[in-house]
């Protein structure tokens, strides 16, 4: 291994941690626990087995590995965006309701 897939694999052990903590505090649900649980660890798995992402490329049929992972980044940004999205709609439509019922 390369110094800097020691210091990546630092950097994810320690975001596994801090989401650990956040689950075992009430802050963090079970769903997104296993969600960034699952991202880390598929993230700590490429960069200790690279060879991974040209076999997956050669099976989607992608031409580059880092092609695959720039298509999976995008992905879950657009995904992530929409949740935002949508729990900021929802809560704004949880307010604006309470505040009619006040007023």
């Amino acid at each position: 291994m390369r110094p800097a897939q020691f210091l990546l694999l630092a950097f994810i052990r320690a975001t596994l941690a801090k989401v650990i903590h956040s689950y075992r505090l009430p802050r963090m649900p079970t769903l997104g626990f296993l969600f960034w649980i699952l991202i880390w660890i598929g993230i700590a798995a490429i960069l200790i087995f690279p060879d991974v992402t040209s076999f997956l490329t050669h099976l989607l049929g992608i031409d580059r590995g880092v092609d695959l992972i720039i298509y999976a980044i995008l992905l879950l940004s657009f995904h992530l965006i929409f949740g935002c999205i949508w729990r900021s709609r929802t809560l704004n439509r949880r307010s604006r309701s309470c505040l009619e019922r006040l007023l």
